[in-house]
């Protein structure tokens, strides 16, 4: 009688086991699909808000190139894929005074700024100097070959002729690294990591850079009469991509670039895109071509 009760408690503590087993496995896999399914509309959401960012910037666009719109703002409901977007653009950039900042770029590209109406060439900008803010704030200790250097290519008009001429800046020029010359390179009048350069503009929050210097482009010789066109600038040795940023010392600088926005929405996930567009921009060669307003002669 004894043996049977306790044959009979073992089976019920293996049933048991069976069952808690059996349990925890099924939550487990229950646990695991529902975060699969989470985790797959989260990407399907976030992959539908992105789209739909990405629709409006294109509307936004296509929008302001059109005379007969005077809104600035496109909103986008109900898409086929259940998502929403909205859009909105600025074409006066630079606004009055201020800077015109440069999203971030690599040395395979260059920034270019006009300080003549893009328009027309007519003189817009009548300072004799200007400055650059440029180089991400960081600690370049850390990782001194990705400092930044910089080549900055004004070109001016003075009556009927285009002149050019070419600055150079180092935030390391006064103690180059190997492989780096400082020959010709001038450096930060200031610069960071213990006092970083901070551009506070618009109403955004200040951007902060490593290097501010002044260029002083009517130090040409015989700068009489001249006023400048564009200034574009290129970055040296960093591999590294950095913003940039021109800033009037004087007056303003004529519009000449658009920012859009836009965000997308899909359940509960946001997207949003900004695109920095200028509709005037010479090609790459400009700086290593020879240009001449009139006919070259041998």
């Amino acid at each position: 009688m004894t043996k049977q009760t306790t044959h009979s408690g073992q089976i019920v503590v293996i049933l048991l086991l069976v069952v808690v087993v059996t349990l925890a496995l099924g939550l487990s896999i229950i646990n695991r699909s529902i975060l699969e399914i989470s985790t797959s509309n989260k990407t399907e959401d976030s992959a539908r808000s992105f789209s739909a960012a990405e629709a409006a910037i294109e509307k936004a666009i296509k929008a302001s190139t059109d005379a007969s719109i005077t809104s600035r703002e496109l909103v986008l409901n109900n898409f086929d894929n259940q998502t929403n977007a909205n859009s909105n653009w600025d074409i006066q950039i630079p606004g009055s005074g201020k800077a015109l900042e440069y999203p971030p770029f690599g040395k395979e590209s260059f920034a270019q700024f006009w300080l003549a109406d893009p328009n027309t060439l007519a003189k817009s900008y009548d300072g004799d100097n200007f400055e650059l803010f440029f180089g991400l704030n960081r600690d370049y200790t850390i990782d001194p070959d990705n400092q930044p250097a910089i080549e900055v290519h004004v070109v001016t008009k003075k009556g009927a002729n285009f002149e050019s001429k070419k600055f150079y800046y180092d935030a390391y020029a006064t103690a180059p690294l190997s492989g780096r010359n400082s020959n010709g390179f001038e450096g930060c009048q200031n610069r960071g990591n213990q006092t970083p350069q901070i551009l506070t503009n618009n109403n955004t929050a200040p951007s902060i850079f490593y290097c501010r210097v002044t260029v002083n482009y009517r130090s040409i010789a015989d700068h009489s009469n001249l006023f400048p066109i564009l200034v574009r600038v290129r970055l040296l040795y960093t591999s590294g991509s950095h913003p940039v940023a021109l800033k009037p010392t004087v007056g303003s600088l004529p519009y000449q670039a658009v920012i859009f926005n836009s965000t997308g929405t899909s359940g509960n996930t946001r997207r949003d895109l900004q695109v920095f567009q200028q509709r005037y921009v010479a090609p790459y060669l400009f700086d290593y071509v020879l240009f001449s307003a009139s006919e070259i002669k041998k």
